[in-house]
């Protein structure tokens, strides 16, 4: 008997401006996806032509699903994911930030406890994860939280409860309502599958990422090698 397998498309959300090497990688690790039905949402700023030139180029080279996003104007963080929420195809939305790192089985592994769970969840995210600081070179396992910028959810919630129009906390009303309608599945264990890279120009400034490592262990020098060896690669396009 074949069993067939569901496999609904995600659409990854990536919102990025000038910083087209840490762009490039974020796609690298959306291509590395074990996950075989998904799309990249990817939205910049028209007046950024380096990440366009970055994009026309792997859109000649590439059989990735790319939706592109060229905004006019800056706008706030929350309207800006909200704009591309709309442009995506897929039943579900995945953060997907630039400036972070992905690993290649994590779509498919969230993807597969949300549809396994006995409940009706509706969205899930990461418990732990991995923060590393790019200008320390060291790496910690991050207290329990629920890690927002690991969020997968289905679409229609996030319409239904869209980012708010600030550049901070602009998806507290998604994650509140998930939340209290006990919605939202909190996957513990999983933190190899994230790597937040602090590098200080990050959403999260220094005192909060010292509040977030300072209950966390410090990780040991050999895995804290394997993460400085997947975060610092370096990708070229031929």
């Amino acid at each position: 008997m074949k069993v067939k397998i569901n496999y609904p498309l995600i659409s990854c959300i990536c919102i990025s401006q000038n910083r087209p090497q840490q762009l490039l990688r974020a796609i690298v690790n959306f291509e590395q996806q074990s996950y075989p039905n998904k799309e990249l949402v990817v939205s910049y700023p028209s007046h950024d032509l380096d990440t366009k030139k970055l994009m026309d180029r792997i859109l000649k080279i590439s059989h990735l699903k790319i939706v592109i996003l060229c905004r006019e104007n800056h706008g706030s963080l929350g309207r800006i994911r909200n704009q591309a929420v709309a442009a995506a195809h897929g039943s579900y939305i995945c953060t997907w930030d630039d400036d972070d790192w992905h690993h290649p089985e994590r779509l498919k592994h969230q993807m597969a406890l949300l549809q396994n769970s006995k409940l009706i969840y509706q969205a899930c995210v990461l418990r732990e994860i991995i923060l590393y600081d790019r200008n320390h070179k060291t790496a910690f396992l991050s207290a329990a939280y629920n890690w927002s910028g690991t969020l997968l959810c289905k679409k229609d919630v996030v319409i239904q409860y869209p980012y708010q129009d600030t550049n901070r906390l602009e998806d507290s009303p998604l994650i509140e309502h998930l939340e209290t309608q006990k919605l939202l599945l909190p996957i513990k264990g999983s933190y190899y599958l994230y790597v937040y890279i602090y590098h200080g120009s990050n959403v999260i400034d220094d005192i909060h990422f010292k509040y977030f490592t300072r209950n966390g262990p410090q990780l040991d020098l050999k895995t804290t090698q394997n993460i400085i060896q997947n975060v610092e690669a370096s990708y070229e396009i031929n």
